[in-house]
Order: C-alpha cells, then sequence, then structure tokens
C-alpha cells in the first residue's frame, strides 16, 4: 500500500518493486519478474446494465476493493443471473424485457458487497501505527473472548422477478437420494438435475393441481419438477430428502412448495393450495406479451436494410 509521502512514479520502478519482495525472500537471482503496476482500488457500479443487444456484467458493470475477495464472484453471478434469461428469450420462451430485471437485480446485490469489501477495507488499510496497534489489541481480544467473524452478508436480488417474503433469496443445496440408484445414489440436488432451477413439492400430491402445460412450459424453462415424497407421475421426479435438509428448509420458509429458479435465487413460495397461482405467476412474469410494437418493427427493418 502507498504510503503517506510516497510518490506513485517513485513506486512504479523495477527497481522499487524489487525492494518491496526482498522481505519475502524474492530477488532478482531466484526469480523474474513479470510485471508490475501501481494502480487504485475503486467502489462504483454501473446505473444501466443493458442498452438494446448490450449488455455488461463484471468489471464492466462495477469494482469493488479486493479486501472482501468478491470481485470475481460478483461476475460469475452476474452470468448466471444473465444466462438463463438470454437462454429464455433467444428461445422464444420469454419476453424480451425479461433482460431487463438484469440489471435491477444484480446492482442490489452488488451494492451490498462493494458496501462490505469498503468496511474490510478500513479495518486493513490503517497506516497509524498506533491506530494499526490497538486494532490488533482489540482484535485479539475478542478472538480469545470467544468472538468469530461476522459470516458474509447473503444480499438478495433487488426489484425482479420473484414475489413473496422469501423472493430473490438464495436457495440451499442439500444432498438426495435417487431411489434407481439405491445407497450409492446420495448426490447433491444440482448434480441430479444438472443445474440449479427447480419446483419443489414436500410430496407429489402438493404438485398434483399443476397442468401438463405447466409443467412443459417450466421444463422449457429449463426448472423440472421435484417431490420427496408420493407416486411419480410424467413431468415429476420423486427423490428421498436424505438428511432431512429440505424438510427443515420448508419448515423454515413456513411453505410447502418453493420455485427456485434457474440462477439459485428463489422466484417464491407457497402452501399447498397455492402452488397453481405461484406457477401461474411465474409463467406470466417472465412470459409477458412478445409482439413487437410498430416502431420495434420499423427499427428491425431499419437494421436489416
Amino acid at each position: 500500500m502507498r504510503l503517506p509521502g510516497e510518490d506513485k512514479a517513485e513506486l512504479n520502478t523495477v527497481e522499487r518493486a524489487w525492494e518491496l519482495l526482498a522481505p519475502f525472500g524474492v530477488r532478482p537471482d531466484n526469480a523474474e519478474l513479470e510485471r508490475h503496476s501501481v494502480y487504485t482500488f475503486q467502489a462504483t457500479y454501473a446505473e444501466r446494465w443493458r442498452e438494446g443487444r448490450v449488455l455488461i456484467a463484471g468489471d464492466a458493470a462495477h469494482l469493488m476493493p479486493p479486501f472482501a475477495g468478491q470481485g470475481l464472484g460478483a461476475g460469475v453471478r452476474d452470468a448466471i443471473n444473465l444466462s438463463w434469461k438470454l437462454d429464455a428469450v433467444l428461445r422464444d420462451r420469454a419476453a424480451d424485457d425479461l433482460l431487463d430485471t438484469y440489471g435491477s437485480e444484480r446492482t442490489h446485490h452488488v451494492q451490498a458487497f462493494i458496501d462490505f469489501s469498503i468496511e474490510l477495507g478500513e479495518v486493513i488499510c490503517l497506516t497509524d501505527p498506533a491506530a494499526a496497534a490497538a486494532r490488533d489489541a482489540r482484535m485479539v481480544a475478542e478472538w480469545e473472548a470467544g468472538m468469530r467473524p461476522p459470516a458474509p452478508p447473503r444480499p438478495g436480488l433487488g426489484p425482479g422477478i420473484h414475489r413473496g417474503r422469501h423472493g430473490g433469496e438464495l436457495a440451499i443445496q442439500g444432498p438426495v437420494g435417487v431411489p434407481s440408484e439405491g445407497a450409492s445414489g446420495k448426490r447433491l440436488l444440482d448434480d441430479v438435475l444438472r443445474g440449479p432451477g427447480v419446483l419443489i413439492g414436500r410430496t407429489a400430491s402438493d404438485l398434483s393441481v399443476l397442468s401438463k402445460s405447466q409443467t412443459t412450459h417450466l421444463a422449457e424453462l429449463r426448472i423440472p419438477c421435484v417431490a420427496f415424497g408420493g407416486h411419480r407421475r410424467d413431468g415429476l421426479l420423486i427423490l428421498e430428502d436424505v438428511d432431512g435438509a429440505y424438510r427443515d428448509w420448508l419448515d423454515r420458509l413456513e411453505a410447502d412448495v418453493v420455485l427456485v429458479r434457474p440462477d439459485f435465487h428463489l422466484y417464491g413460495t407457497a402452501g399447498s393450495d397455492g402452488v397453481a397461482d405461484l406457477v401461474r405467476a411465474f409463467l406470466r412474469d417472465v412470459s409477458a406479451d412478445k409482439t413487437p410494437s410498430t416502431s420495434d418493427s420499423v427499427r428491425l427493418l431499419d437494421q436489416s436494410a
């Protein structure tokens, strides 16, 4: 870290780089210097993530100090949020304006991690020796007293395709049993389904009200239907909740059914009497009228010309 009084130009030399590496036993006779650079950490995010057919993600959409180690993770979360929506739109299974929810959902999430990174930086980047010594003494005392570091933030999504008290929260990832595989069939749910996205019911009867067209449309959006008990039928996979993880999760959510989007986040939850409404709302939210307006038609003609 550049200390008060140090010059950026002086720091950005090969000679100074070797001086900074020397205390760690890294020298010109045992190492090769590939690159050196002086750069400034930034904390910022874009207010608009889409312009027509152009969408931004990762460092193009947000920058944060490295102290929480969340920059790359945030970019991966951008990609998985956007990928299922692009997939649905490009296969004509969802409306084009579904892509507008990408930025609104992700901005809220990255803001939380940017703030968290800044908070950590304020603890780490103390240049005053007395203040740093006081920080260290305080943290050692808190640790010896039994305190443990707080968990990183788990922000939900901003406004978008989700609803209800738990909409936008992260789903859990629990082990399940595949009856046809016997004792060797204990695997994580996403491995069984080959990816995230699922409508989960406690039992098959909780999902029995769904029509074939609803389950087919869900499947087209990469959302299979799973139950942890009952009789198998077309469009429904019966698995075993081997450790009770999903039973406990549904208890905590006070729900019988949960719809997990293809990016690990919840669309919403329902009791056994509200399943049809939950699915109907989700399909309506992602499949709004795709009929192009007159201006859209003119724009398409102009582009083709």
